[in-house]
């Protein structure tokens, strides 16, 4: 329907992996709950326009095992600082 926007499921774009679970999901934002042996994590995902999306990660991890996977022919550009 024209006019009607979708969540924006971020498992569209890729395979997150077992230890990524969605906590909330709605046409503008989602957020993703990271877990591990050393930590958690919280992901928070918003869309700024069609395809464009930026993301906030407080993670709160030693580690983090990433089993992150592009679907098809997704390209994705990333910048990503740590302190």
């Amino acid at each position: 329907m024209k006019g009607m926007r979708r969540n924006l499921n971020v498992n569209e774009i890729a395979s997150l992996g077992s230890n990524v679970k969605p906590v909330i999901q709605n046409e503008n934002c989602s957020i993703l709950m990271l877990n591990d042996a050393t930590g958690e994590g919280v992901m928070t995902i918003y869309r700024v326009l069609p395809g464009v999306m930026i993301c906030f990660s407080d993670m709160h991890m030693e580690q983090c095992v990433s089993e992150f996977e592009l679907k098809n022919d997704r390209k994705i550009f990333c910048i990503d600082h740590c302190r």
